[in-house]
């Protein structure tokens, strides 16, 4: 039993140094263009969405002989959230940087020129309300203070995408890739629904749930590591 016992401890020790059997490692940079959409939770509200906003991330990534790989990441994207649009189609709300990290893992499918990284990730996003905006002229955003805008934080995600990379990137040296992911936030904007006044004396009620759909690319230096 005891041989048995101390077999199979040989045996796990051999299988774990096998999967991290050159590794590959990379740091790399990526810019890219975000879709958002405001899904409203509140009934008879309209849904709202922000278009062409860009989105900017650091990551470190771990790439395994094997079938597996996994990254940690940290970014930057702006947020433009709409509270109400008047009928000439301007829109105002409140506008400001979400500070995001993220951990994401998932397959290694190679192929003869190019590679596919399915993965699922888990991250949070940090909002800091900036200002008030207006998308045209003549409106602003009157009697309303940032303690109105009661946002979580952190706003926790969960996020399914894919990376294609050349499959030369298990060399030492700079490749280029491009990555679609859609973000799926848990939880509501707002700890609790807010009213916004868009006129003298006339408000509305606003909570959203957020859908992001990301299109991204950019460098990554690699390093193999035997």
């Amino acid at each position: 039993m005891l041989l048995r016992v101390i077999g199979f401890f040989c045996g796990l020790t051999l299988w774990h140094s096998s999967l991290q059997a050159q590794v590959t490692h990379g740091l790399g940079f990526q810019v890219g263009l975000t879709q958002v959409m405001y899904k409203s939770q509140l009934a008879g509200r309209p849904n709202f969405s922000s278009h062409f906003l860009p989105s900017f991330t650091f990551e470190y990534g771990k790439f395994s002989d094997n079938l597996f790989w996994g990254g940690l990441g940290v970014g930057v994207t702006p947020r433009i959230i709409p509270f109400y649009k008047y009928p000439n189609y301007t829109k105002i709300g409140i506008q400001g940087p979400e500070f995001q990290a993220r951990v994401r893992a998932g397959f290694k499918i190679q192929r003869d020129f190019m590679t596919h990284l399915p993965y699922i990730g888990l991250g949070a996003g940090y909002f800091v309300y900036d200002s008030e905006f207006s998308s045209g002229q003549g409106y602003s955003i009157g009697g309303n203070y940032n303690a109105t805008y009661s946002v979580r934080k952190p706003l926790p995600f969960i996020e399914i995408g894919n990376t294609l990379l050349n499959t030369t990137f298990r060399e030492n040296k700079r490749s280029v890739f491009i990555s679609f992911f859609v973000r799926y936030y848990l939880v509501d904007i707002f700890s609790q629904p807010i009213s916004f006044e868009y006129d003298p004396f006339m408000s509305t009620s606003v909570q959203y749930r957020m859908i992001e759909f990301v299109l991204a690319g950019g460098l990554q230096r690699n390093w193999h590591k035997d």
